[in-house]
């Protein structure tokens, strides 16, 4: 009796909350928030592994005294190290961690201008990957910067 009732309830357009997850993790913008998390992931995972760089300690050391110029990077770069120092203490991985999240943004947003542009689901992931083990994100996603 209670098998008829769930399947009625499916058929009026009721979902189970386990087939709301399948169908957001089986879109395009799904897979593309997977691919980002794993950047994510992987980057704070790896991330700890040298200490500071030059550039971030100068950061840090502007983060204890915010103000509106700055002659290297803009104001919100010193502001993020302060949440980040908040947050997690003195720690590398949380100091970094705002630089990895930059990295799973811009998989995302990469996949989607490769949707905009009218490419499917395989033309969106190599897009997104592409940006992800570029150059310019293996360098600046790493450390913040």
């Amino acid at each position: 009796m209670r098998d008829t009732r769930n399947v009625a309830r499916r058929k009026k357009g009721h979902m189970r909350v386990g087939d709301s997850w399948r169908k957001l993790a089986s879109s395009d913008l799904g897979v593309l928030v997977l691919w980002a998390t794993a950047g994510v992931l992987l980057h704070t995972v790896t991330n700890g592994q040298y200490g500071f760089h030059s550039d971030e300690l100068a950061i840090v050391d502007d983060a204890r005294s915010l103000t509106w110029g700055y002659v290297a990077y803009p104001p919100l770069t010193p502001f993020l190290a302060r949440i980040a120092f908040i947050l997690f203490g003195p720690s590398l991985i949380g100091l970094r961690l705002f630089a990895a999240v930059a990295l799973g943004l811009v998989l995302v947003l990469t996949g989607l201008m490769a949707r905009h542009m009218g490419g499917g689901r395989q033309a969106q992931i190599v897009a997104a990957l592409a940006a992800a083990i570029g150059g310019v994100a293996l360098s600046a996603d790493t450390r913040l910067q």
